[in-house]
């Protein structure tokens, strides 16, 4: 209503359900979401395929039932439903399985517990909708999985099936039929392969990443004087014993107290004005990101100076205000300049606030985000009732945290300390690594079960041949074909349809996998050696899925394989 007193200031509108626990993930949630209900639509496909390819199976060995019922007087359209039917009473009992699992599996998935401030609680229990949804995709999945080895059945010569019996079926085109299914299974079990092998990278290079301070040694635990109605005078003289017994603890090599933790959903953020025109800033004004921390908090954090000093004893309230920033925030703002000795305001009208040091930037909010202005105000210029102790320790710091709680209970034995953990918890447990290893855990699920369907479906379909195939492998036998060849002759098919199925997976995970690149961290969305190591993956698996009929096959005795009809 009045954009002349707040230049500068945007609205940003999301819908709230997407905006937990931070509206900066409003956009990234729908985008995850969806990218998972199509890796888990894959899996649907993939077992689609496999239904199918057993159904026309079960198809070819019923071809003499069909045609007796054709002959008969059944019609086409009345055979196409009955096995139709079939197929989606079968889709109906994996419904129900498949409820039963889901209804377990949510309920762990609402477990969760994130080392967060404020309670995050994943609410996904099955509900009506969910119970619907899933009942039409089994009903679409039933018929799709029936209706092509209906067609087939019903097109089949009645006077070939009636004149030659079962062995009719074997028609080239069923052949064709299901090398493509497992072509197509070969190909989306490789992009899901893919997709889960990009996602667990991410996990790995968000576990080594360069958040810009040292996680490792850093135990954590928070006070809030608030809840025992701490006056100042008490509150500093608090802060100030709980420093001084926190330094003198064993295995404490530096202590510090601190409002925010990185990474840890609460970011405070303030108006900063400059009494002088600044290049990179409108109006002399900017929003920024801050923290309020005590002397000794970068030591605590192994948050390195780039320039200038930390805070002292000697920064008080009656003392000129200084500040800490970082790095990005000189270039930004006195881009060419020494930010030493800068100086700023928090309020138009306010006392100006003097740089003092530059540290690194550091990650603030979330792994992905680009550097932003920070700055750091000292403890004792801005109190705060809320703050959270960070011990730097020689040893593990999970072994100081008894010794710790102790130490609160004798300064004030009345104090709650809670949300007590080391800083690698809070990152692992918390909002900063959810996304990554959430989806790392999604993807692999869902991968290890398109690869175990597609390798039980490889194989279902090779044994299938080699049972069609059987007077044939008989015959080359008694001429002479040693069981090497015929180990060849069987595996050569299946690795032709793999070989063929990777091809086209790969062409299909190089798009698929550039349009999820903003849901991965630290890993290109073609790195070459998850392509490699999924490809080669799915190629032995294959290979073993083939050679295993194979080998069945070179044992066949030439005069059994003769005999059978």
């Amino acid at each position: 209503q009045y954009p002349e007193l707040d230049p500068g200031f945007n609205f940003v509108t999301a819908l709230e359900v997407n905006a937990r626990p931070d509206i900066a993930v409003a956009n990234v949630m729908p985008w995850l979401a969806a990218v998972f209900m199509v890796l888990v639509g894959l899996v649907l496909l993939i077992a689609c395929v496999n239904v199918t390819n057993l159904m026309l199976a079960r198809a070819a060995t019923r071809q003499a039932e069909i045609a007796v019922r054709r002959a008969l007087g059944a019609s086409n359209a009345r055979l196409i439903r009955q096995l139709v039917t079939e197929s989606v009473v079968l889709a109906m009992a994996g419904l129900v399985v498949g409820l039963v699992l889901a209804r377990w599996v949510t309920a762990w998935l609402s477990n969760i517990h994130l080392a967060t401030d404020f309670p995050v609680r994943f609410n996904v229990t099955p509900d009506w909708r969910v119970f619907a949804f899933a009942a039409g995709i089994a009903l679409v999945a039933g018929i799709a999985t029936g209706l092509a080895p209906a067609l087939q059945s019903a097109r089949g010569s009645l006077s070939d099936v009636l004149r030659d019996g079962a062995r009719a079926s074997a028609g080239r085109s069923r052949h064709r039929i299901r090398g493509a299914l497992v072509v197509a299974q070969v190909a989306v079990s490789l992009v899901l392969l893919i997709c889960a092998g990009l996602f667990t990278q991410s996990v790995r290079a968000a576990a080594s990443a360069d958040l810009g301070f040292q996680p490792s040694h850093l135990a954590l635990m928070t006070v809030d004087l608030t809840l025992q109605r701490y006056d100042s005078a008490r509150r500093d003289r608090f802060y100030a014993t709980l420093l001084e017994r926190a330094r003198a603890m064993p295995g404490v090599r530096a202590a510090a107290l601190a409002h925010d933790i990185p990474m840890g959903g609460n970011n405070s953020s303030t108006t900063i004005y400059f009494d002088t025109d600044v290049p990179t800033v409108e109006d002399r004004r900017m929003d920024v990101y801050y923290n309020v921390v005590s002397a000794d908090y970068f030591a605590a954090m192994a948050l390195p100076l780039v320039a200038g000093r930390e805070f002292t004893r000697f920064d008080t309230d009656s003392s000129p205000r200084v500040a800490v920033i970082n790095a990005e925030m000189a270039r930004r703002f006195w881009p060419g300049q020494d930010p030493l000795r800068q100086h700023f305001r928090t309020r138009k009208d306010g006392p100006l606030l003097e740089v003092v040091g530059v540290v690194r930037p550091t990650k603030y909010m979330f792994l992905s985000e680009a550097p932003g202005p920070y700055i750091y105000y000292p403890l004792t210029q801005r109190p705060t009732s809320v703050v959270v102790l960070h011990l730097r320790t020689a040893g593990d710091p999970a072994t100081l945290i008894a010794p710790a709680r102790a130490m609160f209970r004798s300064i004030d034995p009345d104090l709650l300390v809670f949300d007590v953990k080391t800083m690698e918890q809070h990152l692992n447990d918390g909002i900063a690594f959810l996304f990554v290893r959430l989806g790392a855990v999604l993807a692999t699920a869902v991968g290890i079960l398109g690869l175990i369907q597609t390798i039980v479906g490889l194989y279902g379909v090779i044994a299938y041949g080699v049972s069609q195939r059987t007077r044939e492998i008989g015959i080359r036998m008694a001429l002479g074909a040693d069981a090497g060849a015929v180990v060849r002759s069987v595996m050569t098919q299946g690795l032709v349809l793999t070989t063929i199925g990777l091809a086209i997976g790969l062409a299909l995970a190089f798009v698929a996998t550039r349009m999820m690149s903003g849901l991965l961290f630290g890993v290109s969305p073609t790195d070459a050696l998850t392509f490699t190591v999924a490809t080669v993956l799915l190629l032995a698996l294959s290979a073993v899925s083939a050679w295993l009929p194979a080998r069945k096959a070179a044992r066949l005795e030439p005069l059994s394989a003769l005999r059978t009809e």
